[in-house]
């Protein structure tokens, strides 16, 4: 018998309510939305973080391939919201400065 136990990573909703509650923190507000195995944030500056329940991802806002075409997506392990928080906020500040010189 094993003295601890493997812990389960959260499912994508309660994964994707951590990382709400981190970003209120900092004062971004989110949308949840959950669905079968995947959970949505909607910030209101446009940005949507999609959750697995193993990792965040989000559009970076650039594209790459050959012809410019292919997104660029961040990453970021549910184990760690703090940092995830981190470059959400930072993408979400960015675009509501663009959204704001136009």
């Amino acid at each position: 018998m094993y003295a601890h136990q493997p812990t389960t990573p959260p499912t994508a909703g309660v994964a994707a309510r951590r990382l709400q509650e981190r970003l209120a923190e900092f004062g971004v507000i989110a949308d949840r939305v959950e669905g079968v195995g995947v959970a949505l944030l909607h910030l209101r500056s446009g940005l949507i973080i999609w959750c697995d329940g193993g990792s965040f991802s989000w559009w970076t806002g650039r594209y790459s391939g050959p012809d410019g075409h292919w997104r660029e997506y961040a990453y970021a392990p549910v184990s760690d919201v703090e940092t995830a928080a981190h470059r959400v906020a930072t993408r979400h500040q960015g675009l509501a400065l663009s959204a704001a010189s136009t």
